[in-house]
């Protein structure tokens, strides 16, 4: 029944944000059937429909996205003390920032639109990062959960560049202290997504210039609802068309 609870909760991708860390992993598992979602309401059929297979089956429209595995990826290796600031860039679709600062950290998140949550603990930056808005040797810690994909091509309302994901990357550098740590998840694999770049080895590693790799993750996406962990090379031929089959997370230092 708690399950049923849990789900029933998620109706919409970011609603009822709360400082259990738990909640972020779930919170992407949406219920998009209508039917289901007024069933769920419902306290004495909610158990019915988990409990017969063929309703399950006709109602169930589940979509799990790859922030099932790359939230708490970040979470295992955001090992700094409570009080650390952390920049999160593009942090407008996400809780994270806000999960981050009710749990003692120093927030800033930055986006090109508004930040639709407010704590003591977060700062927001609404604005181009290349516009210099970051300041030098600012951060402990800098998250990009799957948004330097995006920067550079037509997604977002940014500017259009090639090498936008790069130069924002020297700018996310810039504004870490030595030795700060960068939590980043990105697409893996070939293929070409609408609106958004889609990783190999050779362009990864520009990305990761100037920083030590000190962790790395692959999953790619099975039967189109479960991730499984894998390795480089495999899902390197996993091809993303319509949406991420494959992504890569890396959890890295900034070098001196």
């Amino acid at each position: 029944m708690e399950r049923i609870k849990r789900i029933a909760n998620v109706f919409s991708r970011y609603s009822h944000p709360s400082d259990d860390f738990a909640a972020i992993v779930t919170y992407q598992v949406a219920v998009r059937n209508p039917v289901l979602r007024f069933l769920l309401r419902q306290a004495p059929v909610a158990p019915l429909v988990f409990r017969l297979p063929s309703l399950r089956r006709a109602l169930c429209a589940y979509s799990t996205t790859e922030r099932i595995v790359e939230v708490p990826f970040v979470l295992r290796h955001l090992t700094l003390p409570k009080g650390s600031a952390i920049a999160d860039f593009g942090c407008t679709e996400s809780p994270l920032a806000l999960h981050l600062a009710n749990a003692g950290y120093q927030v800033t998140g930055i986006d090109l639109r508004p930040y639709p949550f407010d704590h003591p603990n977060l700062r927001t930056i609404q604005g181009d990062v290349l516009g210099g808005v970051l300041p030098g040797g600012a951060f402990d810690a800098a998250i990009c959960l799957s948004t330097i994909e995006h920067v550079g091509l037509d997604a977002y309302g940014g500017r259009l560049m090639a090498d936008g994901d790069l130069r924002v990357m020297r700018e996310l550098r810039r504004s870490l202290r030595t030795g700060g740590t960068l939590l980043l998840t990105v697409p893996y694999g070939c293929g070409r997504l609408p609106g958004s770049r889609v990783y190999d080895r050779d362009r990864l590693s520009a990305l990761l210039e100037g920083f030590a790799v000190d962790a790395e993750e692959y999953y790619y996406k099975q039967a189109g609802r479960h991730w499984i962990v894998s390795d480089r090379e495999t899902v390197g031929a996993v091809e993303s068309r319509v949406a991420t089959q494959g992504v890569a997370l890396i959890a890295a230092r900034k070098r001196d």
